[in-house]
Order: structure tokens, then C-alpha cells, then sequence
């Protein structure tokens, strides 16, 4: 490989962060934290980090690391995931404690704890350890759009909707440029997954901001499993019309009958 310009021009920033690594600082009250954290097979490492008063540059609070014992290494995944998120938060407990913290991770290992009922052993254990902490699983994406959400001057849409054993229920909030909220919900009377509400809950939002007579609107959601996007986007304006008619009737065709 020869080297390049391309080459030298990551080198020099690598060599730039080397020189100038990042400044650890205490935690701020009232500000949520935010944690990173990252499994191998072997190893994991975290960093526990916050946002600064503009609330768009994330400060460094502490960092961690930990090599699995030979036991743990032979563990799978989630249960990986749940042991060091049970260490991580015994060390950070001082931090932890006082505030929420918001966990990136791949999977989310607090479902996996919850699903099990009748815990034993080390599931237990860990159970024990997490119910202390107010931990809520997010993902990077959902991160994202926040900082989007908080650059954009207009007219913002965010929803979502819900479907269990006990129905269905959808919800969804407008957003003016002022920053005056207009939140609505709805509870659907008819059986559907949780995707069907998902999509239910972006056209009554979509139908709110068509009442209100909006022109311009951009549409917010961290639902990964709806919408599956690259990491590089752009987004294209879409023109949108509320017939009054169902859909259905708009693609069928008059045949004419003769007989009886």
C-alpha cells in the first residue's frame, strides 16, 4: 500500500487526538448521562458521558475497561451484555445513582433481564444489582435524530404506537417553531401488530399537521424496525393530500355488467 495523501491526512488526526486527548469532567446535576458501551468476546469498554450546556457536544466523564474471566468469556451475548452492565454500574454506582442514564449498546440486555420472571443464580444476582439505577436502552440512531431534531427551526412531528395483549394505542406530537407542543392520542378498535401502530401512529400525526394547515413539517422517529435508512441520508420532500375517500376505493375500476 502506498502512502498517500488520504493516509497522511488520518495519521496527522490520529496524531492530533494523541496530543490533545479529551478533558474528563464531573457530571452536571439535572442533565441525563449517557453510556457507551461495547462487548468482545474476551473484553468490553465503556465510557460514561455527558452533554454540555448547549446540549449538543457530549463531555467525557470516565472511562473502563475489563477483560472477561474465563468463565464469563463462555458466556452468550446478552448474558455477557447483562454482566457488564451489572460491573460497569457497581463501579459508577457514586454516578449513577443521582441521575438517568441513557445505554447504547447493540442488543438491550435490560428486556432480557425483565423477560425472566423466576431468575436464578447469576441472572438474579444481576436483577438485584440494575433495579437500583433508572437505565433506559436507546440507540445511536435515536441519538441522532435528536440532534437533528434540535437543529431544525420548523415545524417537527414525533410518534409512536403500542400494541399488547390489552390493544392498541397510538400517539404523536406536533411541534411548532416556538416551541409550543401539540400532543394528541387515540386508541385503535381493531386487532394489529405492533408495526400496523407504529405506521397508524405517522398518518394520525400526518393527518393532525393537515388540519393545522401545515406546509412544511419533518417527521421525527427512532423506530428502527419501521424505517431502515443508510447512515448518510437525504431526505427529499414529499408531497402529501387526505382524500376523502378509503384508499381502496381509489384503485378500483367501474366494469360494466350486463347482466343481472
Amino acid at each position: 500500500m502506498d502512502w498517500n495523501e488520504d493516509c497522511q491526512q488520518a495519521f496527522d488526526m490520529i496524531k492530533n487526538y494523541l496530543l490533545n486527548p479529551p478533558i474528563l469532567v464531573p457530571p452536571q446535576p439535572r442533565r441525563p448521562l449517557i453510556m457507551y458501551l461495547s462487548i468482545l468476546d474476551e473484553a468490553i469498554g465503556c465510557v460514561l458521558r455527558q452533554r454540555d450546556e448547549s446540549g449538543r457536544k457530549e463531555q467525557a466523564i470516565y472511562y473502563l475497561s475489563k477483560k472477561f474471566t474465563a468463565y464469563e468469556a463462555n458466556y452468550s451475548f446478552l448474558e455477557r451484555s447483562c454482566c457488564a452492565l451489572a460491573w460497569v454500574a457497581l463501579k459508577l454506582r457514586h454516578y449513577l445513582l443521582g441521575y438517568t442514564m441513557y445505554l447504547i449498546l447493540r442488543s438491550d440486555p435490560l428486556k432480557y433481564l425483565l423477560e425472566k420472571s423466576m431468575s436464578t443464580g447469576r441472572m438474579a444476582k444481576w436483577q438485584m444489582i440494575l433495579s437500583d439505577f433508572n437505565i433506559i436502552f436507546t440507540t445511536q440512531k435515536a441519538v441522532k435524530v435528536e440532534d437533528m431534531s434540535e437543529q431544525y427551526s420548523g415545524w417537527r412531528l414525533f410518534f409512536d404506537g403500542v400494541s399488547n395483549a390489552f390493544g392498541a394505542g397510538i400517539g404523536a406530537v406536533l411541534v411548532s417553531p416556538e416551541g409550543k407542543h401539540y400532543p394528541a392520542t387515540a386508541k385503535l378498535r381493531f386487532p394489529c401488530t405492533n408495526n400496523m401502530a407504529e405506521y397508524e401512529a405517522c398518518i394520525f400525526g400526518l393527518k393532525m399537521a393537515l388540519d393545522m394547515e401545515i406546509k412544511d413539517l419533518i417527521v421525527f422517529t427512532t423506530l428502527s424496525s419501521m424505517i431502515q435508512h443508510p447512515d448518510e441520508l437525504v431526505i427529499e420532500p414529499i408531497q402529501i393530500q387526505l382524500q376523502d375517500r378509503p384508499t381502496h376505493c381509489l384503485v378500483m375500476e367501474r366494469v360494466s355488467d350486463v347482466r343481472p
